[in-house]
């Protein structure tokens, strides 16, 4: 199954509610596809839309919930910048080494001027 075929197939199965929230194993199982490619295909969705999931296992779900949407906000922000901060050590280890820190994230974010 192509990208876009199982971003539809993932798509087609989500609902609006925690109470209609499907786990990963439900995913794959209504899709046919492995695991991996349920998370992908949840990643490139979650570009265009609002799924949310509450780490405790219940599953994936779409949301129009202020409350939920901002949890979940807060939630995944905090978790961003915890990821950067790990990442500060090897950032300025890397700048010592002359490592062109800044041009190497420009071409990762996908900047052509890079």
């Amino acid at each position: 199954m192509d990208r876009e075929a199982c971003d539809n197939a993932v798509f087609n199965l989500l609902l609006y509610g925690k109470q209609n929230a499907k786990t990963r194993k439900e995913l794959v199982k209504g899709t046919r596809v492995c695991d991996r490619e349920v998370r992908e295909s949840i990643e490139r969705l979650r570009r265009k839309y609002i799924i949310l999931n509450n780490q405790d296992g219940e599953g994936y779900y779409l949301s129009e919930n202020i409350r939920e949407i901002i949890r979940y906000y807060v939630q995944e922000f905090k978790r961003a910048i915890s990821i950067l901060a790990r990442l500060k050590p090897m950032r300025l280890f890397l700048a010592e080494k002359g490592v062109k820190v800044a041009k190497l994230e420009r071409r990762l974010k996908g900047d052509k001027a890079a």
